[in-house]
């Protein structure tokens, strides 16, 4: 009877001697087959969303009712294929033709701007923007607001691909 159980006990240590190295190595293996996660971008990674976004909005929102069409246009190449064909709406749909018609000219100003999220090609960042308005011959007014811009990396570089008025 001890015989026996010492050789069952024997038997499990070589089974788990074996077991063990294994299931470490098919651990490991399963590990390096995985998908890299990006890291958490850096501080730099964040100050050149918010950099880009700044710089965008005012490209964005910024026009004179002489050139509305021309300047607003120059903003194309900041966005993403889908929002660029949105905005392009917009721009003929609405603002150029009323810019044109109210002589409506804007100077976007970004006071402040912060990333709410980021990873290795998204990001979203909220940026606070005074527009000042001038209509015709009248003094111009300033319009505050908040938005959320969303950017996607392309080729290396953020563009805009969403933006949300808060």
């Amino acid at each position: 009877m001890i015989g026996a159980r010492r050789a069952a006990w024997w038997a499990a240590v070589v089974v788990m001697a074996i077991a063990i190295p294994v299931a470490a190595g098919i651990g490991i293996w399963r590990i390096a087959q995985s998908p890299r996660v990006d890291p958490v971008p850096d501080a730099t990674a964040r100050q050149e969303a918010v950099e880009f976004a700044t710089s965008a909005m005012v490209t964005m929102l910024s026009y004179t009712h002489d050139k509305v069409g021309e300047q607003l246009a120059s903003a194309l190449p900041l966005l993403t294929a889908n929002f660029r064909n949105e905005y392009e709406g917009s721009i003929r749909d609405r603002i150029v033709a009323d810019a044109r018609e109210r002589r409506v000219s804007t100077t976007a100003n970004v006071v402040g701007a912060g990333v709410e999220s980021i990873s290795a090609d998204r990001a979203v960042v909220i940026a606070f923007v005074d527009q000042s308005v001038v209509v015709g011959s009248d003094k111009p007014t300033i319009q505050r607001s908040s938005v959320r811009i969303e950017l996607q990396r392309v080729d290396g570089d953020w563009l805009i691909d969403d933006l949300e008025l808060l």
